[in-house]
């Protein structure tokens, strides 16, 4: 079974923002950083606690290929994705 991932509005926000910035520089761009992030998600999925503790209980996946970082953290029923 695996952790319900909850995306909240500023992280899709951003996200958005991040892949029309891209988009607007190179089409190609933007479907690799969206490949990225959807891996991102699957390994945070996977794998939550494997990601650098940066905060109190705030997580950071960095992207390999991107500048970005996707700020989640672990509750007992979800992995909240918040920035």
């Amino acid at each position: 079974m695996s952790t319900k991932i909850i995306i909240s509005d500023l992280a899709k926000t951003e996200i958005q923002n991040a892949l029309t910035w891209y988009e607007n520089q190179n089409i190609i761009l933007r479907s690799k950083l969206e490949s990225s992030i959807n891996t991102a998600i699957k390994d945070i999925e996977t794998t939550p606690l494997a990601d650098q503790l940066k905060y109190k209980w705030i997580r950071v996946y960095y992207l390999r290929r991107f500048p970005f970082g996707i700020h989640f953290t672990i509750s007992s029923s979800a992995i909240i994705i918040i920035a």
